[in-house]
């Protein structure tokens, strides 16, 4: 898997009313390969980030999102569903993703929220590495990196008289 390209929609756009990110993904041999045929790759995802099973996703209610995991999904719809955990953890309130096929059936779209511009960045390449790892089958700590994007949502977040 590859991150073939990054693109940062400020404001309205063609996807969301709300900012976007925009990444596009060479997702390799793992194009078609539904998460549920990835040996371990759904228990250590629920080890590593257990709010994605409260995400709701297309099913409209609670833990839809975690249904669809089961079934097995894709890997640009989860990369999606990540990079909104990641930032709901950091304390932001994002909701909107999306994974849309680009040229060819091996490269996606994958269009997530965000509302700071430098931390939505950082958690795309959290969530990169992430599943590079689950597909490697690595044992996957990201407390420390999760800690980096707090300090850096400190460093860039506007204050509380700037955001008003």
């Amino acid at each position: 898997m590859r991150i073939l390209e990054k693109r940062v929609y400020r404001g309205r756009n063609i996807y969301s009313h709300s900012p976007v990110i925009r990444l596009k993904l060479d997702l390799g041999e793992h194009y078609d390969t539904p998460t549920s045929r990835i040996e371990g790759f759904n228990q250590s995802l629920a080890r590593i980030l257990p709010g994605l099973k409260k995400h709701r996703c297309s099913r409209g209610y609670e833990g839809g999102f975690w249904e669809r995991l089961d079934e097995g999904t894709y890997i640009a719809h989860v990369f999606e569903h990540m990079a909104i955990e990641i930032q709901n953890i950091l304390g932001y309130d994002v909701w909107f993703g999306k994974a849309r096929m680009a040229e060819d059936e091996r490269t996606y779209y994958v269009i997530y929220e965000y509302l700071n511009e430098d931390v939505g960045v950082e958690a795309g390449l959290l969530v990169y590495d992430i599943i590079c790892g689950l597909l490697e089958q690595k044992e996957l700590y990201i407390e420390d990196r999760l800690a980096k994007l707090k300090q850096l949502a400190v460093k860039t977040d506007l204050g509380p008289s700037t955001s008003a």
